[in-house]
This record gives structure tokens, sequence and C-alpha cells, in this order.
């Protein structure tokens, strides 16, 4: 099948002629996640080659920089076969990854639009239908080969002819399970692109950031708005650049995703607790955490200076029950720590009488 793809699509190719790019993106994209990394490009470089299902053919991964050198995106003109029938054109199409290896975008000719079976072209949806799918880095298309797409019990619609022998136009209706999340009409287009933005190009990607990381790097996916950016640059740091980058890290974690801020929180070196503006700008978010990371937090006070402890007893009607027991459970085994601002606290939340576990704040100063 690949020999005759190959030849197929180099008959195809010298029949209908596209210019090949010159490496400089050629078209402003019509999806993009990155805009202005995307408006800030001045300088391409040839960095590595990839191939897809396609594997016929090799296809050249680009690094683009600003003007100063520094990486921002990596570009591919990919030029590939989208049908084994020879019904639907050539793809001609311009994407775009992230420099973690993540889809971000993609551009067209528009003197070569994307087009579906029979030559029909792409619509407006269309397009916007395909940002999606590549988009979706778990599509249902990663575990499949192409004849799995198809309903096997579905009739060719046609036949064509290839050196004298006939073979399928059509191999049969595209299964109800994968329907969905493709283009009508455009389902071998799918399925190429989906594989030629996240097959074996991602671990290329992976591979050679390695080789361009530096600090400046490093500074530039900490402090930038895209988590996965911030997730990677807060992996490699050890416990030094931890602290130097405190005070990004609170602000990320004060908007992060639970997962990140969860990992934040495993990373954070020890001492760093006992510094009482270390504490207080975590401790801060308290009520505005997810309830996993909460329980992470109550688990750092003893690591944490004692303003924490005050923090919380301003809101602790913003624990669940488990939490608030660990909370006074802290306070009982360390009752040198316990002061009037924090029994004060406790007390008004137990006049306001509409806090669910009050009786185990009202167990506790009568205890105390």
């Amino acid at each position: 099948m690949l020999l005759y793809l190959s030849l197929l699509f180099a008959l195809v190719v010298s029949n209908w002629q596209v210019p090949l790019s010159d490496e400089t993106p050629q078209h402003v994209p019509i999806h993009f996640a990155m805009d202005r990394e995307y408006e800030a490009v001045v300088q391409v470089e040839e960095v590595f080659s990839f191939q897809g299902k396609d594997t016929a053919l090799t296809h050249a991964i680009y690094l683009l920089s600003d003007e100063d050198g520094a990486p921002l995106l990596y570009y591919a003109d990919i030029l590939t076969p989208v049908c084994i029938d020879n019904i639907c054109k050539p793809m001609v199409i311009e994407i775009y990854w992230n420099l973690l290896g993540a889809y971000v975008g993609y551009a067209v000719d528009p003197e070569a639009p994307l087009t579906k079976y029979d030559h029909d072209l792409f619509e407006k949806e269309d397009y916007q239908k395909l940002h999606d799918l590549l988009l979706n880095r778990y599509s249902i298309l990663e575990r499949r080969e192409l004849s799995d797409l198809f309903d096997t019990n579905a009739k060719p619609q046609e036949k064509v002819k290839f050196k004298g022998q006939e073979v399928d136009a059509v191999s049969g209706a595209t299964k109800k399970e994968i329907k969905e999340s493709v283009v009508e009409g455009a389902l071998y287009s799918c399925y190429t692109a989906w594989h030629l933005v996240h097959g074996e190009v991602v671990q290329k990607m992976d591979a050679y950031l390695d080789s361009i990381y530096t600090r400046e790097l490093a500074s530039y996916f900490l402090d930038s708005d895209y988590e996965d950016y911030q997730s990677y640059a807060l992996k490699q740091l050890n416990a030094d650049d931890f602290e130097q980058h405190l005070a990004r890290i609170t602000a990320i974690f004060g908007q992060a995703k639970p997962l990140l801020r969860r990992y934040i929180l495993k990373k954070m070196p020890e001492e760093l607790w006992k510094d009482e503006y270390t504490t207080v700008s975590f401790f801060q978010y308290f009520a505005h955490l997810d309830i996993n990371t909460r329980t992470l937090l109550i688990k750092e006070l003893e690591n944490a200076h004692p303003q924490a402890l005050r923090l919380l007893a301003a809101g602790v009607q913003d624990m669940t029950k488990n939490q608030l027991r660990s909370y006074l459970n802290y306070l009982e085994t360390r009752p040198d720590l316990m002061d009037s601002t924090i029994e004060e606290a406790l007390k008004k939340t137990l006049a306001a009488k509409d806090y669910s576990y009050n009786y185990l704040i009202e167990a506790f100063l009568k205890d105390k």
C-alpha cells in the first residue's frame, strides 16, 4: 500500500503544481493560539525533519525565532497525499507547534484550499472542526489505523483505475464513533493531519528542546501565560531556583489548575515555608482553592510560619469537616501558637451560626 501511495502521489503532484515553501511561513494562520509569538517571528532555521503516517515522505521542521534569536515556535510547510484513491487533491497545510511540541495552529494557501471527497471545498466550519481535532492530543484517531475507521461491511461507492487495475475509490462508510470527530467527507485528510501533528515530530521536538533550553528560555517559560510552559519550567527548577523565582511561582499558584498547584506544593522546599512572606503568599489563596489543594496546604502547617494559622482561622468556614479537624488537631498539639487573634476568629465563626461544623469549633474552644 505504501508503494502504491508513493507512486500515486508522485503522479498527482506532477500534474498539479503547487509552489513549495521557501522556508518562511507563507500565509496568515486561520486558527492560532499564540498570536503574540507569531507576530514576533523574524528568523527561520531548519532544525530537523520527520515523517508521519505518510511514511513515503519526509517533512522539514523550522524553528521560528525573534530578532534576538530567542526561539518562539516550530513550523512545517506540508505537502502530503490525503486520498489513497486519487479522488481528492494533495493537502497543502502550514502547521505550527509551540516549543513543547503542542499543536497551536495552521494556515492554508487561499489558492490551494483544503478539499473533501470529490473536490468539495472545506467550508468555514470545516476549518474550525479540523482545528478542534488537531488540538485534541488524545483523539480517538491516536490508536486507530486507517483501515479501522471504515465500516468494512459497506460497499465501495465507485472504482478508479490505477496502472490498468481497478481499485476501490472509497473504502466504505466512516464508522459512527469516528464521524463526529472529523470533517465529513475528509476523513483521510483529518487522519493524516492528526498523525503528522501528534506523531514522531513531537518526540523530536522534545529532544531538540533539551539542546536549546537556556536560563533565558526557562525564564520565558515561567513568565509566560501558558500553563504547559509554566509546568515544564517548574519541573526543571532546583531548590535555589525555586527560591529565586518564588514571587512568580506564588502568582502561578494562585491561578493554576489543581494538578499544577499540587505539583508546586509537593516540590516546595521545606525551609522556604518558615518565611512569613512565603507562607502568606500561598495561604492567602486558601478560600479560592480546590478541596485537595486546601488539604495539602493544611498538611504544611507544621512547616509553615505561624501566620498561616491566623489566616486559616479567619476562613475556617471554607474547610470541609476533615480539614477543620486537621486544623484544630494541629492547634491542640501546638497550644503555644494559639493566640487571641485565632481565638477571636473562631468565636466569630461560631457566632454566625451558619457553618455546619461549628460543633467541632465549640468543643475545641470548650476544651481549651
